[in-house]
């Protein structure tokens, strides 16, 4: 991603240099977003299959049915046994502005014999280190300033032996 924000910098660095064109002012959401599909930062198709994601204080519910039918599922996430679903994280000054959060449905497990959750495993989330830029508004030649950042984003759930507590 920081190589995007470099690249962009660069096309438009010489092509004020070749047109003599001033600075424009700082940017507006519609212009960076029109910049950003430009430099490919359209949704991912995996973004758009998500569809309309479930809102972040929606009521998680760990599913219940026979391995049989579980097993007929087409979705990875469903058929899991530490099954997860997907919210939207926006945030309008990050590019890119919409990540996909994996939320475990289920404290245990799965378990594949009886269909049921079993909770002498836990659900954990998987996560992923990426690069995000966050605008930092202009620098004096009205130009849009960008911070890398690195962000952990859950893409999937796993199961997992719980932690022992320390006893005392």
């Amino acid at each position: 991603m920081v190589m995007l924000g470099d690249t962009w910098a660069g096309r438009r660095g010489n092509r004020r240099r070749r047109g003599g064109r001033k600075p424009l002012g700082c940017a507006s959401d519609l212009q960076d977003r029109q910049k950003w599909r430009k430099l490919g930062g359209a949704k991912s198709a995996h973004l758009k299959a998500l569809g309309e994601a479930k809102a972040a204080d929606s009521e998680i519910t760990c599913p219940v049915a026979n391995f049989s039918v579980i097993a007929t599922w087409p979705d990875l996430n469903e058929r899991a046994t530490a099954p997860w679903d997907y919210i939207i994280d926006h945030d309008p000054n990050r590019f890119p502005d919409s990540l996909p959060q994996a939320r475990c449905l289920c404290y245990g497990c799965i378990d594949v014999y009886r269909g049921v959750e079993d909770t002498r495993l836990i659900s954990v989330p998987v996560t992923y280190t990426v690069k995000v830029l966050y605008r930092r508004g202009c620098d004096s030649g009205g130009r849009v300033k960008y911070r890398a950042k690195e962000v952990k984003v859950n893409v999937g759930c796993t199961c997992a032996v719980p932690k022992k507590r320390l006893v005392e």
